[in-house]
């Protein structure tokens, strides 16, 4: 074990002697490697910047905070960016003493590790449910047809609640009990106990016992299982949004469809098929021109919210899921999750910030290019204005 750490390390690592007993994956893994350590800086600074730009935009505009999905991306841009700070400090804040052999510079200490895994826990908890409070918000506006005051007074509060509940609770928990510190399987600080392995096999000298349910095999399988449940339980809430908002599009378009074939009677069809262009107001109903035309406004803009729902959706996806299964299906498997897996994992969790801005980016170009006669401006004309002026239509 020594050969195969001393040969793909490129440094001589001692480490304690009790190590060579257990399984070298949870001593040694791509986790540790320096790949993985600049990885983990770059991705979560692009995402730094990506909530920066968010937070730009939103206090920049006209509307503010006023309406509720700013106040939702805001709420997401915020935690998001304090999250992304934690988790890209990396090894920094471990311990110096620590007995893993990361790569990555170790500066701090015990209570250096404790505070980066209690930021991290405690805004994931926060930012984590967003995507789902944005998709219920969507149901809100597009199926329920409810009023941005009943949304804000009625609707908005709950889901700050239930955030800052289950962040509170969760990170509480894992503090009350010595739950944060160094992770061998990631490249900064998070929930595990200290050495890893003492989970497994816990009558080593090295293992220190506090007594707690979590610092057993069973706890640690339990926080795991709860923690993917909690997941699965947001995306199975979002998979209904997306059904009903699709459903309720779909819906929307027939109807649209038709109440402009029936706009007009067969008798005024045959008068207008002889007229001329000068005439044809005459036999054309100005009042079902007026329903025609507001309909049609109504279902551009109920596509482009949907389509936009439907990113945000995406977005959770991509980021969690893969994530969250690829760790259940470690639970039973005789391996750790290493090489390209780590990779992935750091790179898609650590960028849901700039899926965020895109997508925001996105609605927010679009409304400028659909307001005032310009359709035809290009993107990055309607970007350059987006971000020197506070033209922007309405949410």
């Amino acid at each position: 074990l020594y050969i195969i750490i001393d040969r793909y390390c490129d440094m001589k690592v001692v480490l304690p002697a009790w190590l060579y007993y257990y399984v070298p994956e949870l001593i040694y893994n791509d986790a540790q490697t320096w790949t993985s350590f600049y990885l983990n800086l770059f991705t979560n600074l692009i995402s730094v910047i990506s909530c920066l730009v968010i937070l730009y935009v939103i206090f920049r505009s006209n509307e503010g905070l006023r309406t509720t999905y700013h106040r939702i991306i805001a709420f997401f841009a915020v935690m998001c960016l304090v999250s992304n700070i934690s988790v890209g400090a990396g090894t920094l804040p471990m311990p110096k003493d620590n007995v893993y052999p990361f790569k990555g510079p170790m500066l701090g200490n015990d209570a250096t590790c404790t505070a980066q895994a209690f930021a991290i826990t405690f805004t994931q908890f926060m930012y984590v449910p967003c995507n789902t409070w944005l998709a219920i918000y969507y149901v809100c506006v597009l199926v329920l047809k409810l009023k941005p005051r009943t949304i804000s007074r009625c609707i908005e509060p709950i889901f700050y609640l239930i955030s800052v509940g289950t962040s509170i609770a969760g990170s509480v928990i894992y503090m009350k009990y010595e739950y944060f510190n160094v992770h061998p399987l990631l490249p900064h600080c998070y929930t595990a106990r200290y050495p890893f392995h003492c989970t497994w096999f816990p009558d080593g000298e090295e293992c220190y016992n506090n007594g707690s349910f979590l610092y057993t095999e069973k706890g640690y399988i339990a926080q795991a299982w709860s923690s993917l449940g909690y997941l699965y339980v947001l995306f199975g809430l979002l998979i209904i949004c997306m059904l009903t908002i699709i459903v309720n599009t779909y819906l929307f378009e027939r109807r649209n469809k038709v109440r402009s074939t029936s706009s007009t009677t067969p008798q005024e069809q045959e008068n207008q098929q002889g007229a001329t262009p000068e005439d044809t107001d005459i036999f054309f109903d100005h009042t079902t021109t007026a329903d025609v035309s507001i309909t049609n406004a109504d279902l551009k803009f109920t596509r482009i919210v949907s389509f936009q729902a439907m990113l945000y959706i995406l977005s959770f996806f991509i980021t969690w899921i893969p994530v969250s299964t690829v760790s259940l299906v470690s639970q039973y498997s005789d391996t750790v999750v290493d090489g390209i897996a780590v990779y992935v994992r750091i790179f898609l969790q650590n960028l849901e910030g700039f899926f965020i801005m895109c997508i925001f980016l996105y609605h927010k170009v679009h409304n400028i290019r659909r307001s005032k006669k310009r359709s035809d401006m290009p993107v990055c004309e309607a970007l350059a204005l987006l971000f020197s002026s506070q033209e922007v239509s309405d949410d």
